[in-house]
Formats: structure tokens, C-alpha cells, sequence
């Protein structure tokens, strides 16, 4: 029995960008001015090389121009863009084409540096910069499909899809249809006539479908970064302070043993005496630091999935944040109490001292 194939609507899509969010990050849209300038310039390999590097794809490429109708070894293979004019017929115009090797690193590691890649445009790519970027956007979308040995790795759509989730959604949008003007000699009775090529895989109303998908989860996730940043930041203020009191603690007590004071309120002794414990400060110190290395590891900008493992890794990083905020605050609050112990004993320039920093010895 043959399997039927999925029915290509919103809700696949929706599906298939979910999964694909799983892969990869939802990354801010690319820099397609600049590809359009480069592209105009003709430096078409420039160009082909900065779109791969912001895929996260840091290879060279061996550029190669194909003529129209070359039957030689040059021509392009059977795996191209879909072209399509207004009627859905298919299309001959700007195509381009990445020849991909049998194996492939895995996507994201060093071996990529020392990789080649031969691309094959058509001599007339420059003349529609827009869709010349569209289409190698989703090119070099399958070297990040099958460098992640993706199951699907030769669904045209998943594709595209690949390559907005990446961040060249709206260099597609902007390039995945190409007007051209088909009309005579204007004389006073003329109509303009135009053709309309849409380029890619999906419909204009699943293009958009997906669009507005990827762009809600870009700004949730952009969203959810911030208020991690915002909580890493607190994290770190209250680390700060534990080594600033720690700091005072040092201070206040040097000056203290240097006073010499014998008389001292019952309750206040222990805790003077303990101060001079072999280790006393380990537990703060050590904490201190301990807080501000895991606010290091979080690592905020690393935690761009904004499927079900981002929500995951976004709430593991939230209890910890929580966890060391509260280690934090109570290991401070006990520190400021015992330099309140302190300052009870200390003389007026003592208590200066330790306020403003200044040191004593050097007569400041």
C-alpha cells in the first residue's frame, strides 16, 4: 500500500517550524543590505561566503558561472529552486546551485574551517540581487540540514524554513518573487503586461503563515532572553555586594585588632573571637565566587532554542538564578551583621576608614 504524502497546509507548517525550532536558533533577521551591495559590486564569492558564515557555516566556496543552455559538465544538476511564473508554469531564470559532498561534520564544529564548497550560479545572478539571496539562503539551508543528519534533510519546504528560522525570512520575503515587465513598445493604447516568477517552495499563504510564526518566536525568545539578562544581572549585584561587605569585613576587623579592645558586650565576644577562626570567611568567598561563575556558565546568548528544550533550558537557568540570588542575600545579610559587631568597637577614624576606603597607614 503507498503512503500518502502529507498534506503540504498551515498546519504542517506550523508543525515543521516547531520541529526545526527543536535544531536550531531563532536567530535576528541577516543583513541582506549588505549582501545586496556585494552582490551589485559583483562579488558574488564575497557574498556566498559572508551568507554561509551567518548560518553559522565558516567555509569557502568555489565559485563557478553557468551560461544559459550549457550542456557541458557545467551545467546545473536536477536540484534547483522551484520557479514558477503567475500560471504556475515552470520558469528558466536566475538559479543557483551548492554541490554538496557525500559526508559532511556536524554542524557548528571546527572541520567546516577546512571546507570547500563549489557553488553554481547563473551569469546573470547580479541583475535581481534580491532573489539571487533568496535562493542561496535556501542552498546553503541544505548544507545545515544535512550537516545535522536531519531525517528530512531533502524536504524542499523544511528547507526554507531552515533558512528563515536562521534568519533570512525576510531576505526571502523580499526576494521570492521577481516582476518583470513584458510589455512592447509603449504606443498610447498599450497596457503594461508583466510576469510575476515566485521562487521557493511554499504558496504566498503558507509563506506568510510561517513568517509570522518564526517572527512570534524570535520576539518571545528575544523577550525571555532580556528577562534572563535582567536576572543574571541581579545575581551578579548581590555577589558584587557579598565581596564588597567581605571586603569591609577584612578591613574592619584589622583595624579592630589593632585598637586592642578588652571590654565588649556579652553577647558580642563569641562572635569577635569566632571572627579569628582558621576559615572563618571561606564560606562566603567561596559562595561569592561560586555565584558569579555560575551566572558565566548560563551564558544567556546560548540559550537561543525557543522550542521545548529553549523552555527547558530557559526555566533550569531561572531556578538556579533563584537559588544563588537567595545563597546570595542570606550569606550577605549575615556578613553585614557581623560588621555591624565590628563597627560598635571601631573609633570615629576607624569607622571612616572603613567606609570611604581610605588607608590609614598612608596617612589618608
Amino acid at each position: 500500500m503507498a503512503i500518502q504524502a502529507p498534506a503540504i497546509d498551515r498546519t504542517y507548517v506550523l508543525d515543521a517550524v516547531t520541529e526545526l525550532a527543536e535544531l536550531l536558533p531563532v536567530r535576528p533577521p541577516a543583513p541582506a543590505s549588505k549582501y545586496y551591495s556585494l552582490l551589485r559590486s559583483k562579488r558574488v564569492k564575497e557574498c556566498v561566503e559572508a551568507m554561509a558564515s551567518y548560518l553559522n557555516l565558516p567555509i569557502k566556496i568555489d565559485l563557478q558561472y553557468v551560461k544559459p543552455g550549457d550542456t557541458s559538465g557545467n551545467h546545473f544538476q536536477s536540484r534547483d529552486m522551484v520557479t514558477t511564473d503567475h500560471s504556475g508554469h515552470a520558469s528558466d531564470s536566475i538559479t543557483a546551485q551548492v554541490l554538496m559532498p557525500s559526508f559532511l561534520p556536524l554542524y557548528g564544529s571546527e572541520e567546516f574551517r577546512n571546507l570547500t564548497f563549489t557553488v553554481k550560479v547563473s551569469q546573470s545572478c547580479t541583475e535581481s540581487p534580491r532573489v539571487l539571496i533568496a535562493i542561496l539562503a535556501h542552498e546553503l539551508s541544505h548544507i545545515v540540514l544535512n550537516s545535522l543528519w536531519y531525517p528530512d534533510k531533502e524536504n524542499e519546504i523544511k528547507t526554507d524554513l531552515t533558512a528563515m528560522l536562521l534568519g533570512f525570512r525576510d531576505a526571502m520575503r523580499d526576494g521570492r518573487k521577481l516582476i518583470t515587465d513584458e510589455t512592447p513598445i509603449l504606443t498610447a493604447s498599450n497596457q503594461r503586461v508583466t510576469r510575476t516568477t515566485t521562487y521557493g517552495y511554499l504558496s504566498d499563504e503558507l509563506f506568510d503563515c510561517a513568517h509570522r510564526e518564526i517572527d512570534r518566536l524570535y520576539q518571545n525568545g528575544e523577550k525571555a532572553i532580556a528577562g534572563l539578562q535582567r536576572s543574571i544581572a541581579k545575581v551578579r549585584s548581590v555577589a558584587d555586594r557579598l565581596q564588597k561587605l567581605i571586603q569591609r569585613f577584612e578591613k574592619s576587623l584589622n583595624l579592630l585588632d589593632k585598637r586592642a579592645v578588652t571590654k565588649t558586650h556579652p553577647k558580642d565576644g563569641p562572635k569577635l573571637v569566632s571572627f579569628h577562626d582558621v576559615g572563618f570567611l571561606d564560606e562566603f568567598k567561596d559562595s561569592a565566587t561560586a555565584i558569579k561563575s555560575g551566572c558565566d556558565a548560563i551564558e544567556a546568548q546560548h540559550l537561543r532554542q525557543y522550542g521545548t528544550k529553549g523552555a527547558e533550558s530557559m526555566a533550569k537557568a531561572k531556578q538556579s538564578l533563584y537559588a544563588s540570588r537567595m545563597e546570595g542575600q542570606r550569606l550577605a545579610s549575615e556578613m553585614a551583621e557581623n560588621n555591624r559587631v565590628i563597627r560598635r568597637y571601631l573609633g570615629l577614624k576607624d569607622k571612616l576608614a572603613v567606609t570611604f576606603n581610605w588607608d590609614i597607614g598612608n596617612g589618608s
